[in-house]
């Protein structure tokens, strides 16, 4: 039959949500909020003590995932997506077209790179470009990452807060 799950905290061996779900997906740095889904097969953001946050729209699905970021797949439509603020439940975009290949990164933030082989960076605060940029690059052992980025003849850095230093 059917499998539920939870969480057992490893310093006490109890169970960290009050009850069992049809998924949990944790990551190592899960933030304030696990992603579960519930009985009534609905994606549903709860807190570290099972409350419920959020609930995902009807027609999404989690595709990925930071600390502080979701990436939400439609189920019903071909190329569509949405990164979604953990925090505040908040749409951050909206990503149409075909996508080539969605990275996240341990500060929280999310590189889309569409099959035309432009990419953006989008943080807690939105994407970081306000166009699809040439390339951008991000070296994952650093513990703050700082992501190198082309967009037309200017290169520079940015920050995973979004803060950008042209050089």
């Amino acid at each position: 039959g059917d499998m539920f799950y939870n969480i057992v905290r490893v310093d006490s061996g109890r169970p960290l949500l009050r009850r069992l779900y049809k998924d949990v997906k944790l990551l190592p740095s899960f933030g304030k909020t696990i992603s579960v889904l519930d009985s009534d097969n609905k994606w549903k953001l709860v807190d570290v003590k099972g409350k419920v946050v959020s609930t995902l729209p009807e027609n999404m699905e989690i595709y990925k995932e930071t600390s502080r970021l979701m990436c939400l797949k439609s189920r019903t439509r071909t190329g569509y997506y949405k990164i979604v603020s953990k925090k505040n439940n908040k749409e951050i975009a909206k990503i149409t077209g075909s996508v080539d290949r969605i990275n996240t990164y341990k500060d929280g933030c999310i590189v889309v790179k569409k099959e035309d082989d432009k990419f953006n960076l989008y943080t807690e605060n939105g994407p970081v470009f306000d166009t699809w940029i040439n390339r951008i690059y991000c070296n994952e052992s650093d513990d703050k990452q700082i992501y190198f980025y082309t967009q037309g003849r200017t290169n520079g850095f940015v920050t995973s807060k979004g803060k950008k230093i042209e050089t």
